[in-house]
């Protein structure tokens, strides 16, 4: 199994988490099945679903051959507390919905999830003439609560 790992840091407002997977055929049983490894293996619980334009189309396609997965879809699309409309996919494993956010130019047959780890702490230390800053961040499962 290949896995893309990447993080990257927003000064102030906390790090973007992303990780890749390739798959040969989406499916739901696929993104469900990868999202059940991240929660039990590693306790992750992604946000965020991102997509090239095709893997969206791949992702309507799923949506619109299962009634149910319509169904949730249709009725998840407005977010309760901002109002806004938006794509969403079902998280199956934690009961959360994924927000889907297409990025042109990403890598076909790969599928990306993503969370933002906000910044629990920065510390400055001066060693000699090298400026060290440290932060921390919350973890995964800390920023749900």
């Amino acid at each position: 199994m290949t896995w893309y790992p990447v993080q990257v840091s927003l000064p102030g407002a906390g790090m973007i988490a992303v990780l890749g997977k390739p798959y040969e055929t989406l499916t739901d049983g696929f993104i469900q099945d990868w999202m059940f490894e991240l929660a039990r293996t590693h306790e992750v619980s992604p946000d965020y679903l991102l997509v090239s334009q095709e893997i969206r189309s791949e992702l309507h396609r799923i949506v619109q051959d299962d009634l149910h997965l319509w169904q949730w879809a249709a009725h998840h699309a407005r977010d309760a507390d901002t109002g806004e409309v938006a794509e969403r996919y079902p998280n199956k494993i934690t009961g959360k919905s994924l927000g889907i956010v297409v990025f042109p130019g990403l890598p076909a047959k790969v599928l990306f999830v993503a969370s933002l780890l906000e910044m629990r702490d920065e510390k400055t230390h001066i060693d000699g003439i090298t400026r060290i800053v440290t932060r921390t961040y919350a973890g995964i499962w800390e920023n749900k609560e």
